[in-house]
């Protein structure tokens, strides 16, 4: 579960790195361009944001722009691309459950595919105790994992460096451990963030051949905790 936390994090800092990096996607085979599609709605906000990536070849390729006459829509509201990150996005007041995105690649050709699925999850309303040198077992309010569904815990404080990234991915599970080296790493005190997401692969039904993925996210409301001596 740590290695899969740490690939997590290595992922997340090579997309991040990547944002600032695209090319005009009519450069491309259009058939060699990997979408990522995703339904995410933020507790925090109460907001949902649909989102496409579009990327050569694989899910670490070079990110693309769209160009010429492509475009990517989503319930057909038209997704405005965010140069900084280099995703699609457009943004919906409240929680959306479902919709559609369809992308249509340079050369006018359609590919189609519905989103649904997200479910809620939240933190308990009484926090487990952090302790330095302990594991730390939370158990999330809401509905327990099943195939294709993963949640992650993360951890921070205001200072660089001290992410700590706890993930479970076993079916049936309905809580996250957070290890003692996970804690040992965060300062002791009250200004902790805890972040609960939960994720769920959904089937895409057309794509190119580079392959494509889509999934749902789903960020409950942020805690703040005490990490104790």
């Amino acid at each position: 579960m740590e290695k899969l936390a740490k690939i997590l994090l290595l992922l997340c800092s090579i997309w991040f790195l990547q944002g600032c990096v695209s090319e005009p996607s009519e450069s491309v085979d259009q058939d060699k361009i990997y979408a990522t599609y995703e339904l995410y709605y933020d507790k925090n906000r109460d907001k949902t944001f649909a989102r496409a990536t579009f990327q050569f070849s694989n899910a670490l390729g070079t990110k693309l722009q769209l160009s010429g006459a492509s475009e990517i829509r989503f319930n057909n509201d038209l997704l405005t691309y965010n140069s900084v990150l280099a995703y699609y996005e457009r943004e919906y007041a409240g929680f959306l459950t479902t919709g559609t995105f369809k992308w249509k690649d340079t050369n006018g050709k359609e590919y189609t595919n519905t989103i649904s699925g997200i479910k809620p999850v939240a933190f308990p309303n009484a926090m487990p105790t952090f302790k330095k040198g302990n594991s730390t077992e939370v158990f999330w309010v809401g509905d327990a994992l099943i195939s294709g569904e993963s949640a992650a815990i993360s951890m921070n404080s205001p200072a660089i460096g001290d992410l700590q990234i706890a993930l479970r991915t076993d079916v049936a599970a309905t809580s996250v451990i957070v290890n003692a080296n996970q804690i040992q790493n965060l300062p002791t005190g009250q200004n902790i963030t805890a972040i609960l997401r939960r994720y769920k692969d959904v089937t895409v039904a057309q794509k190119t051949g580079a392959g494509a993925k889509m999934f749902t996210h789903y960020q409950a409301a942020n805690v703040t905790v005490q990490i104790n001596p």
